[in-house]
């Protein structure tokens, strides 16, 4: 493939426009290093596809395995809470104060 640019060459006081031929990949050296380039770049993007899809179906059923569990735990602890807070409301309620009936308020 080859590419044509014109360079401006200034010889006494004028101008002359000289054809500047630049090839690309014109050895085998270039073609080579380019391709082995290229298969590199097509091996990485494709190694990092499949673990990127290996790891996040991982993720996903590591995720499905442990979120009913937490979901328990986090019953039990939210039970406990409000028993706590029944047991404290059932000692204030038994105060001889606030059980008895013939108590004025005001």
């Amino acid at each position: 493939m080859k590419f044509r640019f014109f360079k401006n060459v200034q010889q006494k006081d004028r101008k002359i426009h000289k054809k500047v031929n630049i090839t690309v990949l014109s050895s085998i050296k270039s073609k080579m290093v380019a391709l082995i380039g290229l298969l590199l770049l097509f091996v990485c993007i494709g190694f990092g596809l499949v673990l990127y899809i290996n790891s996040s179906n991982s993720l996903i059923s590591k995720v499905e395995e442990d979120l009913p569990m937490i979901a328990q735990q986090s019953a039990k602890v939210i039970d406990s809470r409000i028993n706590g807070n029944f047991l404290a409301l059932e000692i204030i309620a038994s105060y001889h104060e606030i059980n008895n009936p013939d108590i004025n308020p005001y």
